[in-house]
């Protein structure tokens, strides 16, 4: 009942040509029997004929014209009704799916960092392909075949009784066999379809991993190793998607035993009762044309609750992305902002942790409006889950983070993200122009602005690209040097002209010449912003307003390059290391 519900609430749009379909799914297989009855009374009539009261044959020949006719409308009709019955089904199961996908794929855009920490991209894509092709079927064909059949069983076995209740009961009286094997079906089929998509799920994890790191693999010629998992992934699925259409054929035999059970009947008693005289031929003719109609819902029945068994597996996965719910998001108090901040930053008393551990412990500290604060201390110590806690990627547990006073919880994200530009070690680039990767915050920034950002971050190299900043990239920035994309990533940020400018390591791919000009840039932008980065290298933070030395989630030291010289504490230790003293 729930996916009813769920498919009915993303029918919204294209109800009505849904429901019209089924109703012409109904009237199509209703109308079938039309041409039995007819034919009966033809062939009772015409070819038979009826014997007078002189005993004479008369046949009423008068009467193949227009059934003749009558063959030959009554299909161009059935064509008709069908061509749009199916037109309709297509059409809403289409829009359906465009529902769906637009409401995962702005869902997925809504998960916070734990989501996707626990999801492999594979997946995704494995229910954003597969599993949604597999609800369109059950929309498009599954409803559809489901209402066809049971209308085509239902009228079939009225307009029989009709004629003869006896030979109608006995090829009924078997139908109930249907109840024990989808119980059956039900208990022993769907499981294994379970198993074969979560192995599924696993392949296509393996598959998106292996495109998106090759270069790793090939460097580590790693080649056959990975050609060996992936075999053995391939395998499994293999093995168990066999297995699950096996169990399923196990079942197949029963059903077409039962569908060709009504043959036989109306074979042997139907013969019984012509030679008897309890039928006619024409009766008979009917009975032996409507047996399929019995029988073939029946047998086709079969197909449905395969389909239905995929169509629920697949129909699971996607309802787990459709209502995931991301752990941080707005408050129901959230306040839009309608003016930029100003980028005045404090931390207060912040704590975080993960599975019980502690990343970040009691840290405080401020950033005022303009200033540049380095964050500096060896791998582990949180550095970069300090500022991604800035842009609510995690929220902190204990203590609080407010930019102009207010706190960043109670800002609406959207706008708390416009005013935070980032730029990062591992860059991300669109397969686009350069420029539009530049101007990706703001699609109607002039060429000119783009190419000014560009300079600024030392990207100016995209001007000497083959069709200069038209120049498309290839896929995370195929094509490109690290540094290169560091710098474009860069301008990306600068172009975003932020109230608070967060570099993560952005300039460990660039040689120290490049990097110094950069470092000179900043205090060239056109804006103004609170600028934070994350560092390695003493040469990037001796320049800075302030330094910021993390150990082990807690703040060391703080002070400025000459302050913390005279300390001779972790900062002290790096510079002799980096400057060779």
């Amino acid at each position: 009942m729930f996916l009813a519900k769920w498919l009915w609430k993303n029918l919204k749009g294209s109800r009505v040509k849904y429901i019209f379909s089924l109703i012409l799914a109904a009237v199509l297989p209703a109308s079938i029997i039309i041409t039995p009855a007819y034919t009966a009374y033809v062939v009772d009539n015409a070819i038979v004929g009826k014997i007078n009261e002189s005993g004479e044959t008369v046949r009423n020949l008068e009467l193949l014209l227009p059934y003749l006719l009558f063959v030959i409308v009554y299909a161009l009709f059935l064509q008709v009704v069908f061509y749009a019955m199916f037109m309709l089904t297509e059409k809403s199961s289409q829009h359906i799916l465009v529902n769906i996908r637009a409401h995962l794929y702005r869902n997925m855009h809504q998960q916070d960092n734990s989501f996707w920490n626990n999801i492999k991209i594979g997946e995704v894509m494995t229910r954003f392909t597969g599993d949604l092709e597999a609800i369109r079927h059950a929309t498009a064909w599954i409803v559809r075949s489901a209402i066809d059949s049971l209308v085509l069983f239902l009228v079939s076995v009225i307009y029989l009784f009709t004629i003869d209740w006896i030979l109608t009961l006995i090829m009924v009286a078997i139908s109930p066999l249907m109840i024990v094997i989808t119980r059956a079906i039900k208990k022993n089929v769907r499981p294994r379809f379970a198993e074969a998509r979560a192995k599924l799920e696993t392949l296509s994890g393996r598959v998106n991993e292996n495109i998106a790191g090759v270069r790793t693999v090939k460097s580590f010629a790693r080649k056959e190793h990975e050609m060996d998992v992936f075999d053995r992934n391939n395998a499994e699925f293999k093995e168990t998607t066999t297995n699950a259409v096996r169990a399923w054929l196990r079942y197949f035999p029963a059903l077409e035993g039962i569908a060709h059970s009504f043959t036989v009947i109306v074979l042997v008693i139907g013969g019984i009762f012509v030679i008897n005289g309890r039928i006619t031929i024409g009766e008979y003719s009917a009975f032996t044309t409507l047996s399929w109609a019995i029988a073939n819902p029946v047998r086709i029945a079969g197909r449905i609750l395969n389909d239905l068994q995929r169509f629920i597996t697949s129909a699971q996965k996607v309802i787990e992305l459709y209502y995931a719910h991301p752990i941080i998001k707005d408050l129901h108090d959230s306040i839009e902002l309608n003016e930029k901040l100003s980028g005045y930053v404090e931390y207060k008393n912040v704590t975080l942790r993960f599975d019980h551990k502690t990343i970040l412990d009691n840290v405080s500290f401020t950033v005022k409006q303009g200033e540049t604060v380095v964050i500096m201390g060896s791998t582990g110590s949180g550095k970069t889950t300090l500022i991604n806690m800035l842009l609510r990627f995690y929220d902190a547990d204990e203590g609080e983070i407010c930019i102009d006073g207010i706190n960043i919880k109670k800002i609406k994200m959207k706008d708390l993200r416009k005013n935070i530009g980032v730029a990062t070690q591992e860059v991300f680039l669109f397969s686009d122009t350069v420029d539009s990767n530049i101007a990706y915050s703001n699609s109607s920034m002039p060429e000119e602005n783009a190419r000014r950002y560009a300079e600024l971050a030392e990207a100016d190299f995209a001007m000497k690209l083959t069709e200069g900043m038209a120049t498309v990239v290839g896929e995370r920035g195929t094509g490109l040097s690290g540094g290169q994309k560091q710098r474009l990533s860069l301008a990306r940020a600068f172009a975003a002209q932020p109230a608070i400018l967060i570099l993560d390591d952005t300039t460990s791919a660039l040689d120290l010449e490049t990097e110094q000009r950069v470092r000179q840039n900043l205090d060239k932008l056109d804006f103004c912003c609170t600028k934070i980065i994350v560092a390695q290298r003493v040469s990037t933070a001796q320049t800075a307003d302030r330094i910021i030395i993390l150990e082990n989630g807690k703040i060391a030291e703080t002070g400025t390059h000459h302050e913390l010289i005279h300390n001779q504490g972790y900062y002290y230790e790096i510079y002799k290391l980096q400057n060779n003293l």
